[in-house]
């Protein structure tokens, strides 16, 4: 039978040049009548002579063997490869996509990782077998997600396990992609060209998930909820500008004013936000500071005169010149915030005062 022609799910261009550039836009692997996409794929790289490669990803995943063969003739080569993913790496694809000695995202990429999956039939023993076969392979998948981020192996299983889906951000935080670069247009629909049927928790198609954060956008507009507005725009500022490049493209300009001129109030609203809390933070700072200039004065004033005795006021002193010590018993009958602004303001007739209340106190007739 004569061998049908490969699926188109991947292409190598300017080949002999200085850069080449692949682009893996479709499953793994994807076998074909009479061959196999990796013995392809090889054949096609190893014709590169290009001192550096892009390589671009779309891809749900694929084939695992195949996945491997293609990860060790990327790693082998002797150009530079670098990977972008340009949409979704899924499943395998994000095995291939870590060939590059950097990786990059979309803004609106996502990144998958899952334990391995396979379909057997026959006896229990067979069942057995296969699971052996799967986590073999799980843990050697593992092996290349560990090298790449430095993370615990334990905290890269308990991910799989669970069919962890990442946005760009949290794909870089966890050490699988180094740069974040902005979003494709090409790229905005990350799940819409694949089945992810297969998938246990797959992402709703991003032009859906954009749309329902918009309206409800809108309706806490309508309704003058400009707090839960402010707050939406604030977390889904890279999407809805997405969103907002999606609607130009489809002839909705006041839309995409809208949308633009509220990122820009909002940006500087959280521009100004962030001044007045540096501004708030030195005054509380220079406050600290003259808290404790304060503290040293008592301490001063303390050492030098004493205190007033518990529970005087100071009233015995009348007709005894008390006048000059008024400030003092004042002082020691005030709450702590007006003793500390007595200090701050009238330090040297307090420590006058003080004088003046001992010698009072001296030449007062005991009670």
């Amino acid at each position: 039978m004569k061998p049908h022609a490969p699926l188109h799910w991947f292409n190598i261009s300017n080949a002999a040049g200085t850069a080449a550039e692949i682009s893996i836009y479709g499953p793994i692997g994807a076998e074909y009548e009479g061959g196999t996409g990796s013995r392809a794929f090889v054949e096609e790289l190893n014709k590169v002579t290009a001192k550096n490669i892009t390589l671009r990803i779309h891809s749900p995943g694929g084939n695992i063997f195949e996945g491997h063969a293609i990860f060790n003739a990327l790693q082998r080569h002797p150009a530079t490869v670098t990977t972008i993913v340009d949409g979704l790496a899924a499943s395998m694809a994000t095995v291939v996509a870590l060939a590059g000695s950097r990786v990059k995202i979309a803004a609106n990429g996502i990144w998958m990782i899952h334990d391995t999956a396979g379909v057997t039939a026959g006896t229990a023993k067979d069942m057995r077998d296969t699971a052996g076969i799967l986590e073999k392979l799980s843990a050697q998948i593992l092996d290349v997600y560990a090298a790449k981020t430095g993370k615990p192996r334990e905290e890269i299983a308990a991910l799989m396990a669970a069919e962890t889906w990442m946005n760009a951000e949290e794909a870089k935080a966890f050490g699988f992609v180094d740069e974040i670069i902005p979003a494709l247009k090409a790229a905005a629909a990350v799940a819409g060209d694949f089945d992810l049927s297969a998938f246990a928790h797959p992402p709703a198609a991003p032009s859906n998930r954009l749309k329902a954060i918009f309206d409800e956008y809108t309706a806490h507009r309508a309704e003058r909820r400009h707090a839960q507005a402010a707050a939406l725009l604030h977390e889904h500022e890279s999407e809805l500008t997405i969103y907002a490049e999606q609607l130009e493209a489809s002839n909705a300009p006041r839309n995409v004013e809208m949308i633009h001129a509220e990122l820009a109030v909002h940006q500087q609203a959280i521009i100004s936000l962030r001044a007045t809390v540096a501004e708030k933070d030195a005054k509380i700072v220079a406050l600290v500071g003259q808290a404790k200039s304060a503290d040293l004065r008592a301490q001063e004033i303390a050492a030098a005169h004493g205190s007033l005795p518990a529970g005087k006021d100071g009233t015995e002193l009348a007709g005894h010149g008390a006048s000059e010590s008024a400030l003092w018993i004042k002082y020691a009958a005030a709450s702590p915030q007006v003793q500390a602004e007595i200090r701050a303001t009238q330090y040297d007739a307090l420590t006058k005062s003080a004088a003046a209340y001992d010698a009072r106190r001296v030449a007062a007739p005991s009670s």
